[in-house]
């Protein structure tokens, strides 16, 4: 029956050698299961972020059964998910403090880490949807939008004198070319 599903036999591979291999990657990643929570909620670093490490942890180990689950059964690909060390240190050094800085976190409404896992679930989202966009736009595509959404971006937050003339130069130029001419009216 595992043969049949897992297709072992044309991978030239047996039940007991992917055991192992299994148990091997599992040894081999574990250490997540503890340096995780330790690094969300703040303790490896003697600091606070409010996050439970008892919590952290079953939501380690959850997402990391259920990611590698569905690479399994789903996918038929051997490949262990779990979560990335270094998106956990650029959380809770970069994400939790600029979150922090909010005035809902500051008096007190929500908390930093709310908001910053509020952040990642909103950009995984986004991710999600731009993935689902047909790749119909090319690299140099996504520069130029890059080009036109910097100055714009700069100046709906009132930092519109910090840009240099030669990107709102660009950015009228590339969105000239993005209206006229990629539309076909000129």
């Amino acid at each position: 029956m595992l043969d049949r599903f897992f297709k072992l036999s044309e991978h030239n591979t047996t039940v007991r050698t992917e055991l192992l291999a299994g148990v091997t990657t599992f040894l081999t990643m574990a250490y997540i299961i503890f340096v995780q929570p330790a690094v969300l909620s703040g303790s490896m670093f003697g600091m606070e972020t409010g996050m439970d490490f008892g919590a952290v942890t079953t939501a380690t180990c959850l997402a990391a059964a259920l990611a590698t689950l569905v690479m399994g059964l789903y996918a038929r690909y051997p490949i262990a998910q779990a979560p990335g060390m270094g998106e956990n240190f650029f959380f809770v050094f970069s994400v939790l403090p600029a979150a922090g800085a909010l005035a809902a976190v500051q008096s007190g409404s929500t908390t930093a880490w709310q908001v910053g896992l509020g952040v990642v679930f909103i950009a995984g989202v986004l991710f999600l949807i731009i993935v689902g966009i047909p790749m119909t736009y090319s690299i140099a595509d996504g520069l130029a939008l890059g080009f036109i959404s910097y100055p714009i971006i700069k100046l709906a937050a009132g930092q519109g004198r910090e840009v240099k003339w030669l990107m709102y130069v660009m950015a009228v130029v590339l969105l000239a070319y993005f209206i006229f001419v990629r539309q076909g009216t000129i």
